[in-house]
């Protein structure tokens, strides 16, 4: 059964302690929760997900997501990966803790670059590539509260 956000409504995994969406804390047993979004209905008719409403109807929304400042300290940064890796191909792998993915993106372009499309390939699909890992990175540490070791994501 999926949890949802107090503050944001976003779905999460059951085993979240932290919104992936705004990183606000998931309390692990909460009195009597209700475990699926609230669907309302604007005067269009289209349905939107409300922030859950807990059984008491005590509402658990803020009006400013709050994101604990060791989290934010614990996150890469997602442009920051994409940069080293357009400035060097594998080094946005690297800072974001896929070393060997990062060198043998790094290998492959050199590679590449004795047919001359094959290394610009390699060069923009690394970017891509170290974009994504970034986010699962940062998603990981939102959902579990720690950095990953390197195969956790």
């Amino acid at each position: 059964m999926a949890k949802y956000c107090p503050s944001c409504g976003t779905q999460n995994d059951d085993q979240a302690r932290f919104c992936i969406n705004c990183g606000t804390g998931i309390e692990r047993n909460p009195t009597n929760p209700i475990t699926q979004a609230p669907v309302s209905t604007s005067s269009m008719g289209a349905a939107s997900h409300a922030p859950p409403m807990y059984a008491d109807n005590a509402s658990m929304v803020r009006t400013q997501p709050i994101q604990d400042p060791l989290m934010a300290s614990m996150q890469k940064s997602v442009g920051l990966a994409v940069v080293l890796s357009f400035l060097i191909p594998g080094l946005g792998q690297i800072y974001a803790g896929k070393t060997g993915r990062g060198l043998a993106f790094l290998v492959g372009f050199f590679i590449g670059l004795l047919f001359f499309l094959p290394g610009v390939i390699i060069w923009i699909f690394g970017m891509i590539d170290a974009n994504n890992i970034a986010k699962r990175y940062n998603e990981f540490v939102l959902t579990y509260g720690r950095p990953p070791q390197s195969y956790e994501y």
